[in-house]
């Protein structure tokens, strides 16, 4: 591994480190920041000759991040329209 792959390698830990962290303290707003990053970073896997199944591994909790966060988005939705609903009485 060269000089720039193991710059990557570590780039992709510091984010995967860095969602965690932030996931596990409940600060899901900055954490989304954090995956979008890692997300894009790892669109780099391949070039850097990133090992696969990490890659895979990573891009897999990244979408299960992402469709979680879009049941939220719509859990409140619904909340919402509860809301309205609730002023019409």
């Amino acid at each position: 591994m060269n000089e720039e792959q193991q710059r990557y390698a570590d780039e992709v830990k510091k984010l995967g480190q860095e969602a965690s962290e932030l996931l596990t303290s409940y600060k899901y707003d900055e954490a989304k920041d954090v995956m979008k990053k890692l997300s894009n970073h790892l669109k780099q896997a391949d070039d850097m000759n990133y090992p696969k199944a990490m890659a895979e591994g990573y891009r897999s909790l990244i979408k299960n991040f992402f469709f979680i966060d879009r049941e939220i988005f719509n859990l409140k939705k619904r909340s919402v329209g509860i809301g309205h609903k609730l002023s019409e009485f």
